[in-house]
């Protein structure tokens, strides 16, 4: 993809029309105003990711959109993780005048190595910001699966993307003592993807930006051009399998059921690096578990121990496919036993 470019006043300005204004009410009939922004869009309808919080006991919430400024467009609740503080909620928007604009969804950048010090900005509804301010924050840390920002955010700012060189690497869940908790890129796609939703992804905004100019077309409409076949020569001899080789990111889900009945599905993503057969990562989930894994490679097989903050000390069985493509298996804890699988993310 090249080197992310510097993304430009001129470039958050068209951002704008990606990221939207909630305003939900509960039960209670307390107003609540948070943010959100588009990861897709189709011939029917724009779909929305925003912070579970701020749509909490609206099945319904309004949405504003940057060019009908003022004006409140019925959205319908999808999906929400109600049980997860720090969870996701997903909504879509059919509106026929919304849909005609062409709105283009924001990036996901799910390889950001995001380190204390990282510059970052944050679009959104902040009190006392105004309506799609644009604000600077810097990554504190990161403290399990949450990026800690440092910055004027404000609870306004709740469900809005974090934005670096272009792309989203992450989306604001709370807000607590003056810092924002925002969880990574990877976690949102991967939750979206659970419930069906296909997100934009690996292509910073300007670039694409650049690239419609020119083409004077939408993301949804341009060809893709198909390459001309090229004969392939017989097969002589059978190729040797590829090197097991379990370095880089992973993604996927686990299934697990503990001692006393209750079931839990997690998203779970991975780092793995490989030093000859020995192979360790450090992993998070979506259910607020995180750790490290330290294992051995033999042959297809991989053999390790994890450390969970939840569970403690596990075992865990897998097998390696496709030289290193994916793994899959089964972990066996105090108190709880599942299985698992993961796909390297290219």
């Amino acid at each position: 993809m090249g080197t992310p470019l510097a993304v430009t006043a001129e470039d958050f300005e068209a951002m704008k029309s990606s990221v939207v204004k909630i305003v939900s009410k509960p039960p209670d009939g307390t107003t609540q105003i948070g943010t959100g922004f588009v990861v897709s869009a189709d011939a029917q309808s724009l779909h929305i990711v925003t912070a579970s919080h701020v749509v909490e006991g609206d099945s319904g919430p309004t949405i504003e959109f940057f060019h009908a400024r003022g004006k409140r467009i019925k959205s319908q609740m999808v999906r929400r993780e109600g049980a997860d503080e720090r969870g996701l909620a997903y909504l879509t928007v059919s509106d026929k005048s919304v849909l005609a604009k062409g709105i283009k969804p924001l990036g996901l950048n799910l390889h950001a190595e995001l380190k204390s010090g990282n510059e970052v900005f944050l679009m959104g509804f902040g009190e006392g910001q105004g309506d799609w301010a644009v604000i600077r924050a810097s990554v504190v840390s990161m403290e399990g699966r949450d990026l800690r920002l440092d910055g004027r955010v404000e609870a306004g700012n709740s469900g809005g993307p974090v934005i670096q060189a272009g792309q989203v690497v992450g989306l604001v869940t709370q807000v607590k003592r003056g810092f924002g908790l925002a969880t990574p890129a990877l976690i949102v796609n991967l939750t979206l993807k659970g419930w069906g939703v296909k997100t934009a992804t690996g292509t910073t905004f300007n670039e694409v930006s650049e690239a419609l100019r020119k083409q004077g077309k939408s993301p949804e409409t341009t060809p893709t051009p198909t390459p001309t076949p090229t004969p392939t020569p017989p097969v002589r001899n059978v190729p040797a399998p590829p090197a097991i080789n379990l370095s880089g990111q992973y993604a996927g889900q686990s299934r697990s059921q503990a001692s006393d009945g209750q079931q839990y599905i997690c998203n779970v993503y991975a780092v793995f690096s490989q030093s000859g057969n020995l192979a360790n990562a450090n992993f998070q989930n979506t259910c607020g578990d995180y750790g490290t894994i330290q294992g051995q490679i033999t042959g297809n097989n991989y053999r390790g121990q994890v450390n969970s903050a939840s569970t403690g000390y596990c075992q865990l069985a897998g097998d390696i496919q496709q030289g290193g493509a994916s793994l899959t298996g089964q972990f066996q804890c105090t108190g709880l036993a599942g299985n698992f699988s993961m796909s390297r993310q290219q």
